[in-house]
C-alpha cells in the first residue's frame, strides 16, 4: 500500500477555480500540418508556443488500452521520471480513496466518472511503466531530436505520461527547470493549460529560494493562477497569461522558462516531453553550470553520449 511519504497531498486552494479569473486571458496560436522548418522558425527560435492540432493519434493511448495492458500492474510499482517514486497529487479525500485501491486497473475502472475523487497520477516514467507499447508514444517529429535521456544511464525515457480525472489540478504555477522546452502530447480528454512567459514572473510572488548548491533559482509560485487569491497578490492582476484547452490530437509546445500549470477540463491522459537540443543547450548548460563546476565529468559524460547519438 502506498504511504504518504510517496504521495503529494495539496491544499484545497490548488484545486478551486474561478472561470472569470482567466476570462480575459490571450489564447494560443492554432496550426495544422505545420512545417517542420516553420515550426522551428517561427515559434522555436521566436519563444513562442504554439498548438498543432492533430499531432498524435487518438485511438493508441485511451484508458481502455492502458487497462488492457497494464491493468494487473500494482500501484505501488509504477515508476515516476528519472526512476523516482511516481508523483500522487490529490486533496486528502483523493489520496484516502487512492490507498484503498491495489491495481492500476482498480483506478482506471474509476478515472472516467464524474464523480470520480481520485488524485492525479503525474510523472510516470513511459519507459519503465508502459515499454510494451512504448512506440504509441513516440515523440512526434517536432519533438526530434530530444537529448535529454542521453545525459543519463538510468534507463529514463525523457518522456512521462499524465492521468487526471476530472477537475484535478496540477495548480502549482512552476516552470521547468535546466533551460529545456516543455512540450505536451494530448492523446484523450481535454486539458486546459495556463502559461506565461518569464518576464511576467515580478507578478508572481515566487515562493522557493535560489539554492546555492544547484545553481538553480525561484521557479514555484504562491498563486493558483485558475483561482487567484488578488487581495492577497494584487499585482497578479498584471500578469499576461495564456489560456489552451487541449484536446485528444492536439500537440503543445512551451518555450524555455515559461511558467504553466493545468487543469482537467474531462478525464484525460496526456504526456509531456522535456526536450534538449541545439536551440536551447547554451540555456541547458548555463542552468547546469554549477553543477558541471562540482561534477565535470557529468558534462563530458552528456556531451560524449550526444555526439554518438545514444
Amino acid at each position: 500500500m502506498r504511504t504518504l511519504q510517496e504521495t503529494r497531498t495539496l491544499s484545497d486552494r490548488f484545486f478551486s477555480e474561478r472561470p472569470e479569473a482567466w476570462a480575459n486571458c490571450e489564447t494560443v496560436e492554432y496550426r495544422r500540418d505545420l512545417p517542420y522548418d516553420e515550426f522551428v522558425r517561427e515559434y522555436v527560435e521566436k519563444k513562442k508556443p504554439v498548438v498543432i492540432k492533430g499531432g498524435v493519434p487518438t485511438d493508441t493511448i485511451t484508458p481502455s488500452v492502458l487497462r488492457r495492458y497494464f491493468g494487473h500492474k500494482p500501484l505501488a510499482e509504477m515508476i515516476g521520471g528519472g526512476g523516482s517514486t511516481v508523483l500522487v497529487r490529490g486533496k486528502s479525500s483523493a489520496i484516502e480513496n487512492f490507498k484503498s485501491l491495489t491495481t492500476f486497473g482498480d483506478y482506471l475502472t474509476l478515472f472516467e466518472e464524474e464523480t470520480a475523487d481520485l488524485p492525479y497520477l503525474t510523472n510516470l516514467d513511459i519507459g519503465r511503466n508502459f515499454g510494451e507499447i512504448g512506440d504509441r508514444f513516440e515523440a512526434p517529429r517536432y519533438f526530434q531530436p530530444n537529448w535529454t535521456p542521453l545525459w543519463s544511464d538510468s534507463g529514463y525515457s525523457g518522456v512521462e505520461a499524465f492521468i487526471a480525472p476530472v477537475r484535478t489540478m496540477y495548480g502549482v504555477l512552476h516552470f521547468d527547470r535546466h533551460g529545456v522546452f516543455v512540450a505536451s502530447c494530448q492523446y484523450y480528454g481535454k486539458k486546459m493549460w495556463w502559461i506565461c512567459p518569464r518576464e511576467e514572473e515580478k507578478y508572481l510572488y515566487l515562493a522557493n529560494p535560489v539554492d546555492k548548491v544547484w545553481g538553480s533559482y525561484p521557479h514555484i509560485s504562491q498563486v493558483n493562477p485558475f483561482n487567484p487569491d488578488l487581495e492577497k497578490f494584487p499585482l497578479f492582476s498584471r500578469v499576461k497569461g495564456r489560456v489552451v484547452t487541449l484536446e485528444a490530437g492536439d500537440i503543445l509546445f512551451v518555450p524555455t522558462w515559461w511558467w504553466h500549470a493545468t487543469k482537467a477540463v474531462t478525464p484525460n491522459i496526456s504526456t509531456v516531453h522535456r526536450l534538449l537540443n541545439k536551440h536551447n543547450l547554451l540555456s541547458y548548460l548555463w542552468d547546469l553550470r554549477m553543477i558541471f563546476a562540482r561534477h565535470p565529468s557529468l558534462l563530458a559524460h552528456g556531451i560524449t553520449r550526444m555526439a554518438r547519438g545514444r
